[in-house]
């Protein structure tokens, strides 16, 4: 990871991203200090693979100290993020060029773009999707689809999709009790902090995001890939 520490997150989902595969846990991350009381974030940056996206963690919905959680393969990366008061969110960075899970998501507008990776969400998590729509918002990384996956009325995962390029970006929000309003600007102010493309690697040899032919790929060529894009 460039530009800070990584520590591992103990007490939080414990999801991996390989093939979007991933694999959902209980949330028994307890915050000794008061909501209203969040300790300041420090400025720092954090920077994805392939040059995806960084992230301001001095965003004002992130309070106090964090727990980060990142992984990345060649399908996509993702960091889990458990803030000091017991929020959690995520971001994945999918992969769309000739994804063997999103058939055709690469010439799909946001709304079916969204609703096909809700549905595949909605199977990884175990989850139904509330009310069964996508909703078209602007958010400031552009056009972008805003959904909400309800796991037994146990857990509320809002989903705020945007695409760029040969990716798409999933910010994720959770709460044990929806609220809309909240939930909406949570996911607003996070995607504020995200900056699409990240910063760019020496040598890339491009200013957008390094993505691979998930169909074409031989061997040698992912291991290349993932070489070049600080991808392990």
């Amino acid at each position: 990871m460039l530009g800070m520490k990584k520590t591992r997150i103990k007490t939080i989902w414990l999801i991996g991203m390989a093939g979007l595969s991933m694999a959902i846990g209980a949330c028994s991350h307890h915050a000794k200090i008061q909501p209203n009381k969040p300790l300041a974030q420090t400025n720092q940056v954090y920077y994805a693979p392939a040059q995806t996206y960084n992230l301001d963690l001095n965003s004002a919905v992130l309070a106090g100290k964090l727990n980060l959680q990142d992984s990345c393969t060649p399908e996509g990366n993702s960091l889990s993020i458990a803030d000091q008061i017991g929020r959690f969110y995520r971001i994945d960075a999918i992969n769309l060029n000739n994804n063997p899970k999103l058939p055709g998501a690469g010439e799909q507008d946001i709304v079916a773009l969204s609703s096909q990776i809700g549905q595949l969400y909605a199977q990884l998590y175990q989850a139904q999707v509330t009310q069964g729509a996508v909703k078209p918002v602007r958010s400031s990384l552009g056009a972008s689809g805003y959904l909400v996956l309800n796991q037994n009325s146990e857990r509320f995962i809002g989903l705020l999709i945007h695409k760029r390029g040969d990716y798409a970006y999933v910010i994720q929000h959770t709460q044990p009790k929806y609220d809309e309003a909240t939930m909406q600007q949570m996911l607003a102010q996070l995607a504020r902090n995200v900056q699409v493309p990240g910063r760019q690697i020496k040598n890339s040899g491009s200013e957008m995001a390094l993505s691979i032919d998930l169909a074409t790929a031989t061997p040698a060529q992912l291991a290349d890939w993932k070489k070049t894009a600080h991808c392990s």
